[in-house]
């Protein structure tokens, strides 16, 4: 683990890999507050990095400390539970020592009345590969050989941010320095602006992104967020575009389907939404960083709306009950109900 200023939740974290951990190790670079002593009351081996705003940079020093077989890393906001625990334990009775890599699913965003975002994550890997990490923000790992998918959930439960301009600054700084922006670098700057409501230049990066070859799940995501950004620009025909410029890397995804039926019920355009919510619902679900709402209680939600200004109201009632069997209490749900009974 790498860590700064983590106190609330390093006790939760490291008491999920006592049952399984026969070496915890927290690099800590720079905390200020009891981080450090939590770490060491619950038996981690504690190491000092100066932080230089590179992840990777802190990922490989890490996992330099490492003296196991196998590495794996976590965050300070990760969390396991007791079954999946279990899981873990029982991995290492019956892990295939050819095995490099494994995969775990990693869900993150879990809201109260929400699906969470699933997700397979290099987890666990072999010290003997040296495999490196790369990338000072949203870092990775290089890997290869023979890899292995573990029905094993790891969830990713922030309690808070401390520092939320920290990637922004990073971003700035390898600018400032003329580093060479790879792919990922470009689209997760772009993602950075936008959230920092920095649009116009958002668009720009995102433009150039989808110029260069990359991972399809990101040129995707890339797709639906420019068209979220000349949302924000009032360019409703440029969101549009960009949204449908999607199905260039990929057949069209819940998200997207969702994204242009928004679109079109905002203009009352409600026959075409219907469509498109329809899609929605019909696609595959291609893992990436959608989550199970976006293929079944958003649109089912939605084709309720559609159907009803369509005075379609019997379809209209089926596809309510449809999105309320999957979150009953869900505040539009509750909001709604009255309209359907």
């Amino acid at each position: 683990m790498i860590v700064k200023n983590e106190e609330a939740v390093m006790k939760r974290c490291l008491s999920c890999v006592q049952t399984f951990a026969d070496e915890i190790i927290v690099v800590d670079t720079g905390s200020v507050d009891r981080t450090v002593d939590i770490s060491r009351e619950m038996g981690a081996k504690i190491y000092d990095y100066p932080w230089g705003d590179d992840f990777a940079a802190a990922r490989n020093f890490s996992f330099s400390k490492a003296t196991m077989e196998f590495q794996m890393w976590l965050d300070a906001d990760d969390v396991i539970d007791e079954e999946n625990q279990k899981k873990m334990s029982m991995l290492k009775e019956t892990l295939d020592p050819s095995v490099d890599v494994i995969f775990m699913h990693y869900e993150m965003n879990h809201q109260k009345e929400a699906s969470p975002v699933i997700f397979d994550r290099e987890r666990l890997v072999k010290k003997g590969k040296h495999f490196v990490w790369e990338g000072r923000v949203h870092e990775t790992l290089k890997i290869n050989g023979k890899i292995s998918y573990q029905d094993i959930t790891i969830k990713h439960k922030k309690e808070q941010i401390n520092d939320p301009f920290r990637n922004l600054r990073i971003f700035e700084k390898m600018r400032k320095e003329q580093v060479q922006f790879t792919p990922r670098d470009q689209y997760y700057y772009a993602r950075e602006l936008q959230q920092h409501n920095k649009i116009t230049e958002a668009v720009e990066q995102y433009e150039c992104f989808l110029k260069r070859e990359a991972w399809t799940e990101d040129q995707v995501q890339a797709c639906y967020e420019l068209g979220s950004c000349y949302l924000q620009l009032q360019d409703r025909i440029s969101a549009f575009l960009a949204y449908t410029k999607s199905f260039f890397y990929a057949v069209p995804t819940s998200r997207i389907c969702n994204a242009i039926g928004c679109l079109l019920i905002e203009d009352q355009r409600y026959m075409e939404a219907a469509y498109w919510y329809e899609q929605a619902i019909r696609s595959t679900h291609r893992g990436g960083f959608e989550n199970q709402d976006e293929h079944d209680f958003l649109p089912g939600l939605q084709l309720a709306i559609c159907y009803y200004y369509l005075n379609e109201k019997a379809i209209a009632k089926y596809w309510f009950d449809f999105a309320k069997k999957i979150h009953p209490n869900h505040p539009l749900i509750l909001e709604n109900d009255v309209y359907f009974k």
